[in-house]
This record gives structure tokens, sequence and C-alpha cells, in this order.
């Protein structure tokens, strides 16, 4: 995709230009650069094809006219000006207006999906005929009926509910086993209830990620506390709720450790139920005999208690009628049973008056809100029941006519009780991410209130939510979720039943590669890159079949253990974050939808802000970009145009200066060249977009201008023989290729921070004539930090000790490098300053404490990897201004025999060090091509490069919580007394505010593309880890495992921001995409 680099130079709209520019964070331009409506259009276009008639083949204008036809149909052009009148009509103009061009696509995008369908054909499926027969009891009218109330049946697809009546029938039930021991009590036939999102499939939900059941006991009887105890008896394998520091949380039970632990599940289960607890069963579904297709489920046990009296049984459920609001029944007897159960619940004095509709014409009811008249003549039934086997068995007296108008489901306190516990669990889900969680209990709520303003309007807008990529991201990661379930399971516990764990694996592996890589519908990069990314991520982890097996089929098994496990858990954190921005495609659709959700809090999204913390050398230019505007008025002012067209010509100077218009044109004929036209054309327009958009915030320089400032050719040959270069300023030592690009100042700076750990050896002749000459090397990207590269996220340093003594003396020279790295090692055994992480020989790894108890044991060690050549080399942290660093640095032994008789090497050389190496000192040491030294620069200063620097903050907070949690810190004394770690917890608390004000910097970056949930949802999670000192009004991370998985799971949702960011600016930079692809083919092809 060609790419229009912006015409900014000498321009006033140049960052680096101050006139006519506003300096300013909050303007209000962005929030005023939201879309004024989702279908603002202009009824005039730009291109203007022949009209003609498309069905004659042999016409020459026939192809114009098909395009033609194409713009209008689509109303490409229509909206892509609207676009351009939305920005034009701004007070303010920005520096790069095409990240909001690029949200303003993928809403467009989006709304393909939403609006595929009319709103009559959508309100005609969500009023289906219903009648009623009786009181309270309502049915389908298509065959085979469903029963229930009328305004959940209304909304009922009968058809295609017969898929779960096996699974109804075959769901255990039977209390018949239970010996109640006591003639007082009576359990009555359990009562099955289809409930959740399933009860609308294929009305409003297209799929739905789990099966829900509701069975619910009724056992009546005197005491409560013995109807609780028989019920425990009754569940089993399932979800108990438990109550801890006055919190309630779930504790999962599977029949294995049921088993073993009777007493103490049937002591959890009967405290949850006197606390008025559902008791839940995770289960998988087969809902046809025939078939080994399984369905992820939900069995919720709810217990209705029947206190018998002296005169009458009252019923003590704490939410009445809670399954006849929820479900659906399969049949008429069933649902007669459970409306009786709560024959006896208290009843208002004044009865609300309630109108059931009968079929689909009847003027829709409202249950919720609406108070009834009060009513003339109207007896109020009272029962008379006893004590006796059949009154307590509820079923000679539960015919229609004894379930009254004035008290059952449609009894004002139960309608409250139930509208209070719908939108208390509206309210307990906040944010986007539970978007679908709460969306059922609103689909409930407007669904019993169809009178109600806007309830028509919110059940489209569901149903058009439902349809739409966002829904099926969220069925994806539910899937993934169920899958973390049943890898966990069988990991602990063999089973005959793991198959079905591979079978819904390929099933979830298709469902994802259909949604984000489907060939036969175009998604944007930043959805294709993340398909590609999760489909790699997938197969690494399986086991791929031997190449000797003839099948068709390439896809692995999945193998059941922990790491399968979590890196399911890192792909579902990925794809929430893809999640989250489809919220923001397609919410706004939904206003009155949006009314229920929580909003966003973005009052505190960072942690104490009043610190400030620099982060590298970073260019202000390109991060103070969002920041940056053109207010109109001052341009019109300065700009040489009649007072009459001023504001026309600043607004055409700008889309000029920041070419929308070769934009547009570029992306229109591009589209209309390519062999088949998209049904839906937006989201390449969004790709196209995204890559303009960065190329615009990183091209705000000229090419030759950016190449010269990096090499400025200040190096100077000081050794031709030898092609050694110099850097005046400072002692760095290497060929031109190390040197071209170095930056003197942070060079100094890097070498002076690391000083630390470099070893200081006296220019001395052993008793066996060895002289020993130690120099040290910045290598690896270290050398480019400052001019080129603004972030280092660790430091690489080689020590390359020079043994210079007689010939045959190679074992002497390998003891004496020995005794120096050793009396290296344990000078930092009392070095306060460095956290020393481990010496690496090869791929054995030893403590610091190990190393100066174990002396000759590591010694011997040492020797042997050094003659077998294994890499040698130590990991340290080092605190570099307020956060601590990683410093990884190789011990090289060269052996020099006589004046230079021999020379030997105890290590592997690789290439490109001779290259990129800088020494610090010139005793112990090609021309740059200029278009990848720009593209490198664009590269490290683009937002994948700050959001890979943040993901290095983060990891180093993990690994020091790892390594404090091992006590690798503690000093390695003779005395074990006072053993407290090394580790400034302090400093750890300085990176934790770093990191958070940083990740608040990334997120606001145009470019970096963040959806507005997500920020709030890492600070969240942050924050769940750290401590506020009042003190010092600073941040303390907790030191414990969850800080660590709270911190990976930060980093695994900021993953796709960095694959999309990095595969953008791959694409305007060429001559390394390219070059990075013949070094990845030269690699293949030797292997």
């Amino acid at each position: 995709m060609p790419v229009v680099p912006p015409n900014f130079e000498n321009s006033s709209l140049s960052p680096s230009s101050s006139r006519s520019l506003l300096q300013s964070g909050q303007t209000g331009s962005q929030a005023n650069l939201q879309p004024q409506s989702s279908s603002t259009t202009i009824s005039t276009g730009t291109f203007n094809f022949p009209d003609e008639d498309t069905n004659n083949v042999n016409d020459p204008n026939r192809e114009w006219a098909i395009l033609n036809k194409y713009l209008e149909d689509k109303e490409l052009l229509q909206v892509i000006n609207s676009w351009l009148l939305l920005i034009a009509g701004q007070e303010e103009l920005p520096y790069n207006p095409y990240p909001t061009l690029v949200w303003y696509a993928r809403r467009q995008a989006e709304r393909f999906h939403l609006f595929f369908e009319e709103e009559d054909t959508i309100l005609q499926k969500l009023d289906c005929s219903a009648y009623n027969v009786g009181d309270h009891v309502a049915r389908t009218h298509e065959e085979p009926a469903r029963w229930g109330l009328p305004p959940l049946l209304k909304a009922v697809n009968t058809k295609a509910l017969e898929k779960f009546d096996w699974l109804l029938t075959t769901i255990p039930s039977d209390v018949s086993h239970l010996d109640t021991r006591d003639a007082k009590y009576i359990v009555h036939e359990t009562v099955p209830v289809l409930t959740g999102p399933c009860i609308f499939l294929d009305s409003l939900y297209p799929d739905i990620p789990l099966v829900q059941v509701n069975l619910e006991y009724g056992i009546a009887g005197p005491r409560k506390e013995h109807a609780v105890e028989m019920f425990a008896e009754l569940v089993l394998s399932v979800l108990v709720p438990e109550q801890d520091d006055q919190s309630w949380s779930y504790s999962t039970w599977t029949y294995q450790n049921l088993y073993e632990n009777q007493e103490e599940f049937l002591f959890m289960v009967q405290a949850a139920t006197r606390n008025q607890k559902t008791i839940t069963s995770e289960c998988l579904f087969r809902l046809d005999p025939n078939s080994q297709h399984y369905k992820r489920g939900e069995i919720v046990c709810n217990l209705t208690f029947m206190r018998v009296e002296s005169d009458r049984v009252v019923s003590e459920s704490p939410m009445p009628y809670f399954s006849a609001y929820q479900g659906v029944f399969k049949s008429h007897s069933s649902l007669v049973k459970y409306l009786a159960w709560f024959e006896n619940v208290e009843k208002t004095e004044k009865p609300p008056e309630f109108c059931e509709p009968t079929t689909s014409s009847t003027k829709r009811s409202s249950i919720f809100f609406t108070r009834g008249k009060k009513t003339s003549n109207t007896n109020s039934i009272t029962s008379t029941t006893t004590t006796s086997r059949t009154a307590l068995g509820g079923t000679s007296g539960a015919t229609e006519s004894s379930l009254c108008p004035d008290g059952g489901p449609y009894a004002e306190h139960v309608k409250e009780k139930m509208r209070k516990h719908l939108l208390q669990n509206i309210a307990s889900f906040p944010g986007h991410e539970n978007l679908f969680v709460v969306l059922h209990d609103v689909i409930l709520l407007l669904l019993f209130n169809r009178d109600q303003d806007q309830a028509e309007n919110g059940l489209v807008e569901a149903y058009r939510l439902l349809q739409s990529t966002l829904y099926k991201m969220y069925l994806l990661i539910e899937e993934n979720t169920f899958l973390q379930s049943l890898v966990s399971r069988f990991t602990k516990q063999e089973s005959a039943d793991s198959y079905a764990v591979q079978v819904l694996y390929l099933e979830y592996r298709q469902h994802l590669k259909d949604l984000l890589c489907n060939e036969l519908q175009e998604r944007s990069i930043g959805f294709t890159v993340a398909g590609q990314v999760l489909l790699d991520r997938l197969d690494a982890v399986t086991i791929r079949p031997s190449f000797h097996v003839s099948s068709s089929d390439k896809t692995g098994t999945l193998p059941l253990n922990t790491q399968v496990f979590d890196e399911l858990r890192a792909i579902n954190k990925y794809c929430l974050t893809l999640m989250l921005g489809l919220v923001d495609d397609a919410l706004v659709f939904c206003p009155t939808l949006k009314q229920y959700f929580s909003p966003i809090d973005t009052s505190h999204h960072s942690l104490l802000t009043n610190y400030t913390f620099k982060h590298g050398v970073e260019q202000q230019s390109i991060l103070h970009q969002d920041k940056t505007y053109l207010n109109v008025e001052d341009a019109e002012e300065k700009i040489r145009a009649p007072a009459a067209i001023a504001s026309q010509a600043v607004i055409l100077k700008y889309f000029v200066e920041t070419r929308l218009d070769q934009t547009f044109e570029g992306f229109l004929g591009q589209l209309l060249s390519s062999s088949c036209l998209p049904p839906n054309p937006y989201p390449r327009l969004v790709s196209h977009l995204r890559i303009t958009s960065v190329s615009m915030e990183m091209f705000g320089e000229k090419h030759e201008k950016l190449v010269s400032r990096l090499l400025p050719g200040s190096a100077q040959l000081i050794d031709a023989k030898h092609y050694l270069y110099g850097f005046p300023g400072c002692e760095a030592y290497g060929m031109i290729s190390s040197l071209c690009a170095l930056d003197s100042k942070h060079y100094n700076e890097l070498l002076i921070k690391t000083k630390v750990v470099h070893n200081e050896v006296g220019a001395r002749v052993t008793d066996q004539g060895i002289k020993a000459t130690v120099g040290v090397a910045l290598t690896g990207f270290s050398p480019l930090y400052g001019r080129s590269m603004p972030y280092f996220h660790e430091v690489e340093l080689e020590e390359h000790y020079l043994l210079q003594g007689p010939s045959h003396i190679k074992t002497d020279t390998i003891n004496h490098f020995t005794k120096l790295v050793y009396d290296h090692l344990a000078g930092f055994a009392e070095e306060s300053s460095v956290l020393f992480v481990g010496l690496f020989l090869g791929d054995v790894r030893r403590s610091l404490s190990d190393i100066v108890e174990k002396k000759s044991s590591f010694i011997a060690q040492l020797s042997s990897t050094v003659k077998q050549k294994k890499p040698v080399y130590m990991k340290a942290y080092v605190q570099m201004d307020w956060r601590l660093v990683l410093v990884k640095k190789s011990f090289l032994l060269h052996y020099i025999e006589g004046q230079f008789i021999g020379y030997h090497r105890f290590y592997t050389l690789s290439p490109i060090t001779y290259y990129q190496n800088v020494f610090s000192s010139q005793s112990t040491v090609s021309k740059p091509t200029s278009s990848y030294v720009a593209e490198a620069w664009y590269m490290f200063h683009s937002a994948a490069a700050q959001l890979e620097y943040l993901i290095t903050l983060n990891k180093t907070l993990q690994n020091v919580i790892n390594e404090e949690l091992s006590r690798t810190f503690t000093p390695a004394r003779a005395d074990k007394e006072n053993n407290q770690s090394l580790l400034d917890e302090a400093v750890v608390g300085q990176m934790t505010m770093a990191y958070s004000q940083k990740l608040h910097e990334i997120l606001k970056r145009g470019t970096c593309m963040a959806p507005s949930g997500l920020t709030a949802l890492l600070q969240n999670k942050l924050r769940s880890v750290t401590d506020v000192n009042q003190t010092s009004n600073t941040l303390q991370l907790k030191i414990s495992q969850q800080s660590v998985s709270v911190l990976q799971e930060m980093n695994d949702l900021l993953q796709p921001l960095l694959d999309a960011s990095a595969h953008e600016i791959h694409q305007i930079c060429p001559d390394v995409q390219h070059a990075l692809r013949s070094i990845t083919t030269e690699i293949q092809l030797s292997q």
C-alpha cells in the first residue's frame, strides 16, 4: 500500500514552527472531533462517472458505470466528504488528522454489520404471538409450545429452542432417593427452567456462549435449617459461594474433592443457601443424543423453602418468581407447579391492574414502573391450606384459577424486587469488558417495559449489537475461557473424556481464523495482524504431526499442561483489547443502551501524577503532536488571501499540507482498480488511514536532513592498518559502522552508570609471566542510545580479558582468568548498589552466595566452561536514575602467546560483534547505508517502540519481584544474622509510578490506537497490586506472586497494540522490511 508523506517542511503546521500553533493539553478540539451523527453525509460527490446502462456488456463505458454505481450504493464519497466537513468545522485543526479519521472509518466498517437488517424486520422477530392460559400463564402460538411470562415469550423463537428439549429431559432432577426421615417435610418435584441468553436464541442472539438451566428445588416444612440440610444433599460438583471478610467469592468443587470432603462440602452449601446464594454447576452439555458435540453449560441450583405453619404455607424465597422472570418453561405443568410455590407470598393491599398481551397485534404492556389503578369487586383468595400431605404437595391446588392476578408474579413488591435485582447486576459489572455480561439483564428490563419511551429502540440496538463483530469477539473470548477450565481440569487429573478438549480446541481455532483471517470477509490491518499472531501462538503450543504421517490436516494436538493454560489465558487478554476497540466502534450506534452501562471513570487513570520522570532521550516534537493544533482564526489573519475567502484558504492549505486530498484519491484509485470490489470498503480504508497516520507522524523532517543529523561524520580514522576509528570527546573506538551514529554525551553517561560492574585490573605481571589487560565494550543496541534510539531496554557489555604470556601455558592462563573473574564477583557480595542476579555458565546459573561459599566448585566449573568455549556472562540490576536496568556482561578470554606468536580465543565469535562493538580502550580493539539509518530512526521513535519500552519496564518489575521472592538479592555474607534484602523497595515504587505515568501517556498517543476503556482497565489492575504511602505520597508495589500475574496480564493487554503498530511502521520502512525479509529467507535456507 503506497504511503503519502506529509508536506510539512517550512509550513505553519510543522511541529517545529511556533507560528499559528497552540500548545495545549486539553483544548476541547479532540472532543469536538467526534462525529456529530452516525449518519452525517452530504448529497453530492466529487466523482461523476458516465451513467450508462450496466446491462450492456459491449458498452465501453460499462466498467465506469459499475464503479459509479458501487460508489453510490456504498455512499463512500458522501461519507468521506462528511468527515472532511467535520474536521474543517473545528476552530483548531489537529496536526495529524488521520488518527481521528481512522476511528471514523472503523465505525463505518462496523456499521456495515450493525445495519444489515432493517428496523421493521428486527421488530417483527421480537414480536412473536403469545396468548394467555389463565391469569398468570402464557404460551407461544407456535408449536411446540413454550410457557412463561408474556413479555419474554414474545421475543422467543420456538423452533430454535427445540434443540434443548432432550437436554431438559435428561438433566438429573430426581428427588425420590432423598430420605426425608420426617413426615413434616415434603420435597417437591424439581422444575428445570431454561434461562439466560439461550432463551432468545435466533431471535436476539445468533449464537450463545453457554446453555443455562435453573433447577428449582422446592421443600416445604416447619424449619428452614433442616430444609437446607436436605437441599445440600441434592447438589453435586458445583461452584459454592463462600464468605471471607464480609465478601462472597466462589470456590470450585470437582467430583473428586467433593467425594473426599463431603462434610465440608455439605457445610459450605448449607452456609451459602442460608445466606440466599445460588449454587452453580459447570457442565459440558450434549444437546443431541446422536452427536458427540458438546456445549458449555451451567446448572444453577436454587432452593425455595415453604414454611408450614399451623394454618397456612408461606414461601420465604428472597426472590419470588425469579426463574419465571428469567426463563422459559418446557411444559405447562412445570410452570404451574413453580408458580404455586409462591402462592402465599405477601400481597399488596391495592393490587396493580394488569392486562396481558394476547397476540402480536395487542398493545405491549409494562410490568416494571407501572402503578395499577384500584380495582373493584376483587375478591382476595386466601389459602386455608392445612398440614396434610395433599396440601404440602401443592399439586391439587395449583390450578389456573387459583393463581390470582393481584398476587403472583405481577405483585408490586415482586416487580420491584426483580427490577432492583437486575439494576444491581448491571451496576456490579462496570467497564466495557463486561458489556455482554450485563446486556442480557438490560434486555430483560427492556422487554418488561416495552411501553416505556425508547424501549423499542433499545431492543433494536441490542439486536444489532448481537450481530456485530464485537459480539463475535466476545463469543471467542468465552470459548477460550471454557477451554482454559477444561485444560486446567484435565491437567490435574487424567480422564478418558479429555478427547472433548481436542474437539473444542479445533473449533476454537477455526472460529478465530474465521473471524480475523477470513479471506471472504476483509478485515482491517489491526485484525489481520492479530489473527496471524494468534494462530501462530496457538500452533506454537500444539504437538504437530510427524512429517511421514499422510494427513491433509496440519493442525496439531493440544497438550494438556500448564504452559498451554497460560498461553490460552494470554491469548484471551490479547482478544480483550481487540474487543475493547470494537466496543468503541459499535457502542456509538447504541445511544439507548449506553444509558444502562456505567461510564468509564477517566478522572483517576494515572497514579500520583504529581511526580515527573524523564524517559530516555525522547523527541518532544513527536510526543506533543497530539497537543499541537492550528488555530484557524490566527491563521486567517496571517494568510495571504482576501478576507472574504481567508477561512476557505486556510482550510484548503491545511488539506494540501496534510495531503488529505492525495490520501483519499490514492485510496479510491486503489479500491476501484482492484480485481474485485469488497462489499464493505471501510476495513480497507481503515488500513490505508492507519499507515498514513504513522507516516504523517514520523515524516515531519526531510530524509536528507534527518540522515545528516544522525550521521554527523565525527568519527576519525586513527589506525588505517586496522581500520580503527575514534570519536572525539569520548573514549570510544571501533569500526566506522559502530561509531558513525554514536552520541558521545549519552555514551559517556552509560559508561559511567555501568562502571560499578566493570572489573578494574591492575597492570602487573604474574609469577608465570602473564600480563592482563581488560577492556569493556558497549555492544548490542546500547551504542545507538541517544541520537538514534530514545530508549534502552537493557545494557549489554563485553569484558575482554587479553592475557599475554609465554607459550604453552594455556592452563595457567585459564586459571588466572578464573581467579580474576572470581575476585571480581566476590566483590559484589559487599556491593549494595548492584543487585546480582546470577552468573551463567552455558545453561547453568550460579547465584552469588553459591559462588562465594563454594569457591573451588565454581572455579572448576568456570574453567571447564571456558575450555569448551561456552558463553560466560553475568546479569545484574543497576540503578540508573529512577529505574533499575538489567546489565548483561559477557566475560571473554583472549590468550596471546609471546609477542603475538600465537593467539587463542576461548569463546565463539559472532561475525556481527566486530562491527557493532564500541570499545572504551584503543588497546583492546565499512560504510553505512543512509536509508537504513533513517528508517531505523523512524522505528525507534514510533508508537511501537514506546510500547516495547513500556513492556520492558513492566517485565523488569516482574523479574525483580520474582528474584526478590526467591531471595536472590540477599547479601552473600559469612554471617547469616542480617539477611535483609539489598532491594530498595522505594526504587521499585518509583519505577511503578514512572510506569503508570508513561502508560497513561502512551495510550493517549493518536497512532497507538488504544481503545477508550483500556486505560481505565490497566490502571485499575495496577491499583490492585499497589499501596499508597500516605506520609511520602508515593506508591509501593506489593512484593507478591499476584503482582507478577497482574503485571503480566497488563503486558498481554498491550501486546495487540504493539503488534499492530510494529506492522504499520514496517509498512513505511520498505528498505528495512526488505532487509529483514532477506535475512529471514537466508536463515530458512541455511536450516
